[in-house]
């Protein structure tokens, strides 16, 4: 691996958490922006080779809901296996107190995603059986990995248990 090798950078921009996608000959970096509000939206880049970067409009933003208007972290963008013309952003959304939860959004363009709406499809976090989660203060349920596997879809995230022990979530 070379580490020493071109990097994607904007003076000035902040960049964190990220999920690298290719389309056909174009690889699509998403990404938290990091703002003088926070950390409200993805920032998109493009590259036909992993050296030279355009930087493209931000595709999505935190809020209007509560469940993630303080913060937006982690996208995680793929293909919709059900229609390969479509393109599912997993994000984790943050609450002011904190809490965070699932939700997606969905694309046919790569350039704008639609946040999928709250009252048909709930942002959900993990089974607080042996998950630490509470709405009203800080819990962790964030970070989702998307895998397919036999035809089955999978999303991992991280997680705390009740004991306070980081653990990985998996939801299918």
């Amino acid at each position: 691996y070379d580490f020493e090798g071109p990097v994607y950078y904007r003076p000035g921009e902040i960049v964190k958490d990220h999920s690298l996608i290719r389309i056909d000959d174009t690889f699509h970096l998403y990404f938290i922006v990091v703002g003088i509000n926070g950390e409200k939206s993805f920032g998109h880049a493009t590259s036909p080779d992993l050296r030279h970067w355009t930087r493209q409009p931000d595709v999505f933003f935190a809020g209007p809901e509560a469940w993630d208007a303080a913060a937006i972290w982690a996208p995680t963008v793929v293909r919709y296996a059900m229609d390969p013309r479509y393109f599912i952003m997993y994000y984790t959304g943050v609450n002011t107190y904190y809490a965070q939860r699932m939700g997606f959004a969905l694309t046919s363009d790569l350039k704008t995603f639609y946040k999928a709406p709250s009252a048909s499809y709930p942002p959900f976090y993990g089974d607080t059986s042996w998950m630490y989660w509470y709405e009203n203060q800080w819990s962790n349920y964030r970070d989702p990995g998307f895998f397919r596997e036999n035809n089955t879809c999978y999303l991992v995230h991280t997680a705390h248990t009740w004991a306070w022990k980081g653990a990985i979530a998996l939801a299918t």
